[in-house]
């Protein structure tokens, strides 16, 4: 089940509603304005700021590729939430139909590289059969890779293995923000021998920090319908998107927006056997 927000604040700017200590909080959105220039001159921005989402005015040529919740790509991966996104791509919670299982597909901005496959694919090829984590998935394998062609241009895409979340969203969904002192350990030495192996094959991580420190998924959470999938996290909250000046969206623009679901729990709470870690690694990474 989707949940449409749409309110209007008093002053009749769009404001949504967000949940804080004691109940829900209204956050207007109001635009920018120049009060010194002309009222004539052009907007700085076309869309209506939504908290927790992409940036909006990325949605044109060369930008993101428009995905609603309930697409299905390639005829195979049906669109059931977002993941995130980042200055060069979105990525998507995925129903694989072939596997029936979930997956991530990341989406890339138009004409963007796939540094990253190339990155990733090398990595999986071969492990030094003398290496201590040879044996140990800690490098994201790539399941498929494709293209969407839209409104906005050519996009590459890969399908890759879902994680339930980052090291550091884990401690920051934690009063404590801290792990227990085994599982800690457990992290510390699984992230040593995956930067060691990515070393040994010749690749530098260029941006090593806790949120490119993946924790896995339990292997149960395929056997999950979508409609569980919801029901324990969270369903997609569609935020409808509009342009400040109130014309219609052009052709490269969702409708509607989501803000990223959450896979993860709090810090404290995950233990050694809960803590296989994946190591990520983004356009920046050199070989």
């Amino acid at each position: 089940m989707f949940i449409h927000r749409t309110f209007r604040s008093l002053l009749g700017y769009p404001c949504s509603w967000k949940p804080c200590i004691g109940g829900l909080a209204r956050r207007p959105f109001i635009p920018f304005r120049n009060f010194s220039s002309d009222d004539s001159a052009p907007l700085p921005f076309k869309y209506v700021p939504i908290d927790e989402v992409e940036d909006l005015e990325n949605y044109q040529a060369g930008g993101y590729h428009p995905i609603l919740i309930g697409d299905v790509l390639q005829s195979r991966y049906r669109v059931i939430h977002k993941l995130g996104y980042g200055a060069y791509s979105t990525t998507w919670l995925c129903r694989d139909y072939q596997s029936s299982t979930y997956v991530a597909v990341k989406v890339g901005t138009a004409e963007s590289n796939n540094r990253e496959v190339d990155i990733l694919n090398y990595l999986n090829e071969s492990s030094p059969p003398d290496h201590p984590g040879s044996s140990m998935a800690m490098i994201p394998s790539i399941k498929d890779v494709f293209v969407l062609h839209g409104p906005n241009g050519t996009h590459p895409c890969y399908v890759t293995t879902l994680a339930k979340c980052s090291v550091s969203s884990a401690k920051g969904g934690s009063y404590k923000r801290i792990f227990q002192a085994t599982t800690a350990r457990s992290l510390i030495v699984q992230l040593v021998l995956a930067v060691e192996y990515i070393h040994r094959k010749g690749v530098v991580h260029g941006d090593l920090h806790v949120g490119n420190i993946l924790l896995c998924l339990p292997a149960d959470f395929d056997h999950l319908s979508i409609e569980g999938v919801y029901e324990i996290y969270s369903s997609p909250v569609l935020e409808q998107v509009s342009r400040l000046d109130g014309q219609p969206l052009d052709p490269g623009v969702p409708s509607s927006v989501v803000a990223p679901i959450w896979l993860g729990k709090a810090s404290e709470k995950f233990t050694p056997s809960e803590s296989r870690v994946l190591v990520i690694l983004e356009r920046h990474t050199d070989p």
